[in-house]
Formats: C-alpha cells, sequence, structure tokens
C-alpha cells in the first residue's frame, strides 16, 4: 500500500453547507476509498491555509489520481492536493539509486 496527504480547502458554499447540516466527512472519505481497496488513517480540519488533510492508504497512484479527480470533480473544494509520502526506511534504497546515476546525469549545455 500507498500512503498518501491530500490537502483540501473547501469552496465557500461547502462551508455553508457543512454548517447548515453538518456530517461525518471521515465516513464519506471511507466510502470512495472502500471502493478503491484503500483506508483513511485520518482526517484532520487545520487552523492555515488548508482547511485539512487526510492521510490515506491506498493500493497504487492510480488510485490516488481516481479520487483526487472525483473529489476536484464535486466542487466542493476550492483546492485540493494529493501528495504520495516516502517513508523514511524508503529512502535508504533511493538514494543508493542516485548515486548510481549522479555521473550520468549532464546539467543542460554540458
Amino acid at each position: 500500500m500507498a500512503k498518501f496527504a491530500v490537502f483540501f480547502c473547501y469552496a465557500t458554499t461547502s462551508w455553508a453547507t457543512f454548517i447548515a447540516k453538518p456530517s461525518d466527512r471521515r465516513a464519506a472519505i471511507r466510502t470512495m476509498l472502500e471502493n478503491l481497496e484503500g483506508t483513511l488513517d485520518e482526517l484532520y480540519f487545520m487552523l492555515s491555509e488548508w482547511d485539512g488533510m487526510a492521510i490515506l492508504d491506498l493500493p497504487d497512484v492510480e488510485g490516488a489520481v481516481a479520487l483526487s479527480a472525483a473529489m476536484k470533480s464535486s466542487g466542493a473544494f476550492e483546492r485540493l492536493e494529493t501528495h504520495e509520502l516516502i517513508a523514511p526506511d524508503r529512502l535508504p534504497d533511493a538514494l543508493a539509486k542516485s548515486r548510481a546515476l549522479v555521473s550520468e546525469y549532464r546539467p543542460p549545455g554540458v
């Protein structure tokens, strides 16, 4: 499973609806994730430039793309960003591959 962070800002109309009729957003997210064979680690709301973030587990990046596209197409969000998270134990292998490529890279104009 791959882990993703989804940062979001609701549209003003979404906030108005949410205030008038609060609902469990975790349940709504979990329903979508079940269709993708994914799970919700947690959902947080924030006092920042973002209204909140969710941490998700999905089998693949295609699932993350599908989820992001479905959420964006709803019109409920002003902004939405999905980021794949890389666990610290995966970094050494990635850096080893990078080390092997360093001598191969040619900057522009060289």
